[in-house]
């Protein structure tokens, strides 16, 4: 990680990986060599292996053919997450769970136990339900967990992991957001889900064209409104003006709420969820082209206004002729525990707030 300098947000950002041709970059995971790792696919299958048996390359390197490491994987899967799980959970695996979530809507629930003694020859992580799903993520919880789930489109539903029913590896699941072109959605597909355990960790949605947006997760309880100095607000009749603190909770298979508003005449869209435990964790965001950044989380501003479209965090416009020159496809984070804190070069908040 040392190898990416930190930048000031809403910079092109650097040459971070070679790629052969039309290959690009998809994700990052930073993990422990103990690890063991499970490998999911856009197919719903899933591979483990551990963490050290991968090669350790440079910034620069190239890296080896995922199909060197997973003889198994088919020519039609794609990776979408790479979960690290720790020797600790391994061993003792009770009352967690992991949660997959597909691109229509659907999530689904089941024992962390069944899957901590997959190999690489892998197996099947869920079957859908619908034909043309295929899943977007994964992330592992308990039932204290809040669950939010977010479409392209800007729409939010929260629910709580023990709303969901646990179910067998291989089931379908259930509708933990509605979207697509089913009666009542907010359109788009599912960009990514997150799961959360205290009301003051942080959501950032990112957007293809270098948005990104940080709330709050909040209590999702009544609290009296303030305006940008503190002060309370009151309605016309001199009641107080009452707003939801944080994202507010719905029943799985909602809408969901407005999360960010987006740059509709281009077409912007949410393409990354991620949760921020603490604002001093980096970001790593990879684009199209194979251009990286790395920012601080504190770089971007905290909102909690629906109609906000947040900081932007890479310039990716084209100011002369208009549109963007290149699209974000994936980002990733570091705890800021794993940081080294002389590798962390002081930087200015230079980014753009809209």
């Amino acid at each position: 990680m040392e190898t990416f300098r930190t930048q000031n947000r809403g910079g092109r950002g650097l040459k971070g990986v070679t790629t052969k041709s039309e290959d690009t970059p998809q994700l990052i995971t930073a993990c422990f060599s103990k690890d063991r790792l499970l490998i999911f696919t856009d197919q719903g299958r899933v591979y483990g292996m551990k963490a050290w048996e991968t090669p350790l390359g440079s910034r620069q390197s190239r890296g080896s053919h995922i199909r060197n490491l997973l003889e198994s994987l088919r020519e039609d899967e794609n990776i979408v997450s790479i979960l690290p799980v720790s020797r600790e959970l391994l061993e003792e695996p009770d009352d967690h769970y992991l949660l997959f979530a597909t691109r229509l809507g659907l999530i689904k629930k089941t024992a962390l136990s069944e899957y901590v003694r997959i190999n690489r020859n892998g197996k099947y992580a869920l079957r859908f339900k619908i034909e043309g799903d295929s899943l977007v993520n994964v992330r592992s919880a308990t039932n204290d967990h809040d669950i939010v789930m977010i479409s392209t489109t800007g729409y939010a539903s929260r629910f709580s992991c023990g709303d969901i029913r646990a179910s067998g590896r291989v089931s379908g699941g259930v509708y933990g957001i509605k979207v697509g072109d089913r009666k009542g959605s907010g359109g788009g597909i599912v960009a990514g889900m997150v799961a959360m355990l205290s009301a003051d960790e942080y959501i950032l949605t990112i957007s293809k064209y270098g948005m990104a947006k940080r709330s709050r997760l909040g209590t999702a309880e009544k609290i009296h409104d303030t305006d940008a100095s503190g002060a309370p607000k009151f309605e016309d009749d001199g009641s107080p003006k009452m707003v939801t603190d944080g994202y507010r909770r719905t029943k799985p298979g909602a809408k969901g709420v407005r999360t960010m508003k987006l740059d509709e005449e281009h077409h912007d869209s949410i393409i990354s969820v991620r949760t921020i435990p603490d604002i001093e964790d980096h970001l790593f965001l990879l684009t199209k082209s194979g251009m990286m950044i790395r920012i601080r989380v504190s770089q971007t501003k905290e909102t909690s206004g629906k109609s906000t479209r947040g900081t932007r965090v890479m310039e990716l416009r084209d100011k002369q002729k208009g549109g963007f020159t290149d699209e974000i496809i994936f980002s990733s984070r570091v705890s800021a525990s794993l940081l080294d804190v002389e590798d962390d070069e002081e930087v200015s908040e230079l980014g753009e707030e809209e």
